[in-house]
């Protein structure tokens, strides 16, 4: 019966994908309707605030997948087992600076107090466990297991947009939650075009890990700035300036908000390069 129900499914490759999708989508969702917060009624659930407590669920999640990958005989497939193409691990050094500026910006508009508690070494662990497993999971989900379904039925493009638009979509988990819809709907698309990204890093080194760790690291230092700037002391308070209008600030913050998206297309056209210089060479 196992064997049997395992060849269907590796058969259909782009419908056990959603199948896939769809169980997860349950087992977050269930558990969500029966409280009364739920469809946008906790007002304490934001969009860049973490519960270190879902940590061993993120853990299940992620165990499970894997164990999934591995029954169907897809660690290839989904790029899960595959050795990293090195010259690709070149394109996460700009997302990690651009990080590692904008928690920098939150750090020094930030009280010492602030700052202090919010990169307590166990609270960094413990957000760093609980992050890399987020990333692990959603990665090895949306750029594995459904970039995968979609690959085998259309073509790498259809998979990188579908895969990106069914991985925004699974952040309505959050309005089901609790969260306030509008907050999660821009939750939603800013995820969906993070999928560009994700999915484009996935294609050039080969291996989705590469995505997971700088997922991992894009959702810490999130929730770090969110953090920095909730425990931000009454007495430190910032001086708005106003800029509304002037081209530069606007272009500015343009990058700042899209930088997934647009740093993904560059990743993406620097593949397509890479593929058409490889077969070049082989030719």
């Amino acid at each position: 019966m196992g064997n049997t129900l395992r060849s269907w499914l590796r058969s259909r490759p782009l419908a056990t994908a959603l199948l896939v999708v769809f169980a997860y989508f349950l087992a977050f969702v269930v558990p969500a309707v029966s409280s009364d917060a739920s469809l946008g009624h906790d007002a304490a659930r934001h969009a860049n605030t973490v519960d270190l407590s879902q940590t061993p669920f993120e853990l299940l999640l992620a165990g499970t997948l894997i164990g999934i990958i591995i029954w169907l005989g897809w660690t290839r497939q989904t790029r899960l087992t595959t050795r990293p193409a090195w010259g690709g691990i070149w394109y996460m050094v700009p997302p990690i600076l651009f990080m590692g500026g904008l928690l920098l910006i939150g750090i020094m508009g930030a009280g010492e107090q602030s700052v202090s508690i919010s990169l307590s070494v166990s609270y960094l662990a413990a957000l760093l466990a609980l992050t890399l497993l987020v990333g692990t999971f959603e990665e090895t989900l949306f750029r594995g297991v459904v970039f995968y379904g979609f690959e085998a039925k259309w073509s790498l493009l259809v998979a990188l947009a579908a895969s990106s638009v069914l991985f925004g979509a699974m952040h309505y988990v959050n309005w089901i939650s609790g969260q306030d819809f509008a907050e999660t709907t821009g939750q939603v698309v800013a995820a969906g075009l993070s999928g560009i990204l994700y999915g484009a890093l996935a294609l050039r080194t080969g291996s989705i890990w590469p995505g997971a760790l700088l997922h991992c690291l894009w959702d810490t230092m999130v929730t770090l700035n969110a953090r920095i700037s909730a425990l931000r002391p009454p007495d430190v308070i910032d001086e708005a300036v106003s800029l509304d209008g002037d081209p530069v600030t606007e272009g500015i913050t343009f990058v700042v908000q899209y930088f997934e998206p647009l740093y993904g297309l560059i990743v993406l056209l620097g593949y397509y390069w890479w593929k058409r210089s490889k077969a070049r060479r082989a030719g």
